[in-house]
């Protein structure tokens, strides 16, 4: 099941997990890369390779196209009260280089 957030519609790590699983039987270990619009008049999608995978809670940025972006460490801490915890929803990132 998808999950609606203000980042769009995404899977869960359960629908990944899912997917993985009927790949893996399908078509045996293959490697994982992930892929973006590259922003050109084409939309040429971009392939990388991932590095890491994170749980962070992204924030609000006026640089991205989806509004939002991956926070610096220790930015959700900075601003708060003693006793509180950071907004927001947390997600799995696929970090790539």
């Amino acid at each position: 099941m998808r999950r609606k957030h203000g980042l769009s519609d995404t899977l869960l790590i359960s629908d990944l997990i899912a997917e993985l699983e009927y790949l893996l039987e399908s078509h045996g270990d293959l490697p994982v890369l992930t892929s973006s619009d590259y922003g050109d008049y084409c939309h040429t999608e971009q392939v990388n390779t991932i590095q890491s995978v994170d749980v962070t809670r992204p924030v609000e940025s006026g640089y991205s196209h989806s509004g939002y972006a991956i926070g610096t460490d220790g930015e959700d801490e900075a601003t708060m009260e003693e006793g509180e915890t950071p907004a927001g929803d947390l997600f799995v990132v696929l970090r790539y280089t």
